[in-house]
């Protein structure tokens, strides 16, 4: 048998999406799934206390139809983000592994009191033009003010050598009496995400050199920075220690921020 050509496979992919289309998510059905008895299937997450079908109204079956998730399992998905221009299909064993990278999904921006909504792909520019004196650049030191009688989070855009963009997430928090630090990729791919972040900071001193280093691999979009703050899973440096690295008469901290690949940290 040739191999399907792309629009073939899609045309295939939606005939099986409309014989099986779940009534309740209006999605391709997801295994494993329920039948009424009249034959009807429903995703069994979208079932939940329903104990009539939804489509004929007639109480669903007992019978586990085993071979019909083991080929719903099989049938590939269209990315749901293909009416923004993707065209790769997914086992649902991986589908949400892609829309966790897809190049064609939609994000916000973070910025305050920000509003713009777009393709990933288009964050840069959209910053470029909007929030160019808030952008800092890879390899470039960062420096911000401190007070450790305020509680504040500042998100600071930071751009790579790759046009990619990272979120960084910094919190005072005067009730921890801690300044929290975490980095949040905005990859086009999967391999976009696999780095790890070196905090560097430095200070010197009348006698001796006073250095911090903390390493740390960058979260994904998806991942709550509150949570990520609340337990601490990021650099937390406490204030009498923030205090040594302060440049002494504008009360900024400032430090380098080494961007590697997972692979090549050693």
């Amino acid at each position: 048998m040739e191999s399907l050509t792309y629009e073939e496979l899609k045309v295939f992919a939606n005939n099986i999406k409309e014989a099986a289309t779940c009534p309740i998510c209006l999605d391709l059905a997801r295994p494993p799934v329920r039948l009424c008895k009249n034959g009807h299937l429903i995703c069994k997450t979208c079932q939940n206390d329903l104990v009539i079908c939804p489509t004929c109204r007639i109480h669903f079956s007992l019978m586990r139809p085993v071979a019909l998730n083991n080929i719903l399992t099989l049938v590939p998905r269209l990315c749901i983000n293909a009416n923004q221009g993707c065209n790769h299909f997914c086992n649902p064993s991986s589908e949400n592994d892609h829309r966790n990278w897809c190049a064609f999904r939609i994000i916000n921006c973070k910025m305050l009191s920000c509003d713009w909504k777009g393709l990933v792909g288009d964050i840069t520019t959209h910053l470029q033009s909007h929030h160019s004196d808030d952008i800092t650049f890879e390899n470039q030191v960062m420096s911000f003010p401190f007070c450790k009688n305020r509680s504040r989070h500042i998100i600071i855009p930071i751009m790579l050598v790759n046009n990619n963009l990272i979120w960084g997430h910094l919190d005072i928090d005067v009730n921890k009496k801690k300044l929290l630090v975490a980095l949040q990729c905005c990859p086009s791919n999967k391999e976009d995400s696999e780095s790890i972040i070196m905090y560097e900071l430095k200070a010197k001193h009348d006698i001796i050199d006073v250095g911090y280093k903390y390493i740390q691999q960058v979260i994904h979009e998806n991942d709550s920075i509150e949570e990520v703050f609340s337990e601490e899973l990021c650099m937390a440096i406490p204030f009498n220690i923030v205090e040594l690295f302060l440049l002494n008469e504008s009360e900024c901290l400032e430090f380098n921020l080494i961007i590697k690949k997972i692979n090549d940290v050693s």
